[in-house]
């Protein structure tokens, strides 16, 4: 039987704020003043991955990694100027505080991956905010999905990080 959680950890990304859309369309344009060609339907696939892994993933083998620092620098500035703009999703805010409130330690973390819970024997729960269809994430390895972070916090007393 498992235990019941004492932590959860929160990707930010598409779980708690409503940017992964906007992280896709400056990469797009990052990718795009570097000159390489890369569809928003790719890069929208690869948000949640790792700068350096999404690099990889999206552009050429055999490109000059020494650019990349210039990629991620242009994505920084770009995606910047969306600081300001950017609201929590619906539900995230009072997700944060039943988890304090229930005694959980809450740590919020950029490039959470569901698979690499599973490997590390982590339980994990996916949310629907970020973009990654119910299917996928259970087939990723996610204990349980919900909607979105009022979904979560609607269900928190039936999920496992209370139930264990």
């Amino acid at each position: 039987m498992s235990r019941t959680p004492t932590a959860v950890l929160f990707d930010v990304d598409g779980t708690l704020v409503d940017s992964n859309h906007l992280h896709a369309v400056c990469w797009w344009e990052a990718f795009t003043q570097a000159g390489h060609d890369v569809p928003m339907a790719r890069i929208h696939r690869a948000i949640g991955m790792g700068s350096g892994q999404m690099l990889d993933a999206l552009l050429p083998s055999g490109r000059d990694t020494g650019a990349d620092a210039g990629l991620k620098a242009a994505h920084g500035a770009l995606y910047a100027t969306y600081w300001s703009r950017q609201r929590p999703l619906p539900g995230a805010t009072d997700l944060l505080r039943a988890c304090k409130k229930r005694g959980l330690t809450v740590v919020l973390a950029s490039s959470a991956d569901v698979r690499a819970c599973g490997e590390a024997g982590v339980r994990c729960i996916g949310l629907l905010s970020g973009g990654i269809s119910r299917a996928e994430l259970l087939d990723a390895g996610a204990a349980e999905v919900y909607d979105g972070p009022a979904g979560l916090v609607g269900a928190l007393s039936r999920s496992i990080l209370t139930r264990g």
